[in-house]
């Protein structure tokens, strides 16, 4: 799951270097990318709690809502949100112009995961292991054959 979403920023940071039509003169903004969670939203600011500290960003009627699946989180599959979409405790990308101290943020765009979608995939993920996933102490490991031993514990002992 990290890193998927360390793909997204990777792609977002990328996506923003390329898609500016020259310089921006030394007076604008730096355009920039925040990641992170929401702590607060209201109709024109919204408060992430990034890892550098939290960033107050400015939402507008041109800022551009996409939301992101928690199960295959990529800026090419996003789907259009709205601002309405968005909650505490949501994870976002937010990219544009930032202020120089780095505390603000004019955004461009927002990219939206929420607080329940990425609860339902680690649900999903658990059950998986359960059902899946085997615990236990390995014991041999042959890569001819490509087989692994693991020494199992129960209630009845080790097998």
């Amino acid at each position: 799951m990290l890193k998927n979403i360390n793909a997204v920023i990777l792609t977002t940071l990328l996506f923003g270097v390329f898609s500016m039509n020259g310089q921006p003169p030394e007076s604008a903004a730096k355009a920039s990318t925040i990641t992170g969670e929401v702590v607060s939203i209201g109709s024109d600011t919204m408060v992430v709690r990034a890892a550098t500290g939290q960033v107050s960003a400015t939402l507008s009627a041109a800022t551009q809502y996409k939301r992101l699946s928690a199960e295959k989180p990529s800026l090419q599959t996003a789907t259009p949100s709205s601002i309405s979409d968005i909650a505490s405790g949501d994870k976002v990308i937010v990219t544009g112009g930032s202020s120089t101290d780095g505390k603000s943020i004019v955004a461009r765009s927002v990219y939206i995961m929420s607080q329940s979608d990425i609860a339902a995939k680690n649900a999903k993920d658990v059950e998986q292991w359960r059902t899946r996933g085997i615990t236990g102490k390995v014991l041999t490991v042959d890569q001819e054959t490509k087989q692994i031993s693991v020494e199992t514990r129960t209630l009845m002992g080790t097998s």
